[in-house]
């Protein structure tokens, strides 16, 4: 059955555990979402700290972030000044291209930042 969390301050994202697998989906466009291993869901708790610390400069506007993180396999966690969300979402490499020229899929989603912290 598994566990079953609503996100954010607007309730805009819903989180459930199953399986060993934790899945988040966007409750407004049902087919946005991305679904981690607990893995790849351990290694983002373990950087949330440096996330809420670039979601604060975001929103205090004093100097352009551009911060991406790899959270395992080809899944990164990203946050651009401009934007106002984390970016989850799972990469590529296109064939014939070597490992650093990733490009982004549609598997993924944005977290919106409520307050300047990551919910």
């Amino acid at each position: 059955m598994g566990s079953s969390f609503t996100l954010g301050e607007r309730q805009d994202h819903v989180l459930k555990v199953v399986s060993g697998d934790v899945k988040i989906t966007s409750t407004s466009v049902p087919d946005k979402h991305v679904t981690l291993t607990t893995k790849h869901w351990a290694r983002f708790m373990s950087i949330r700290e440096k996330f809420d610390v670039e979601a604060q400069e975001v929103n205090r506007q004093t100097h352009p972030v551009a911060y991406r993180s790899h959270i395992g396999d080809l899944y990164y966690v990203s946050m651009t000044t401009g934007y106002g969300c984390v970016d989850i979402r799972r990469f590529y490499v296109p064939y014939g291209l070597a490992s650093e020229y990733v490009h982004p899929t549609c598997n993924g989603l944005g977290l919106c930042l409520d307050g300047g912290h990551i919910y």
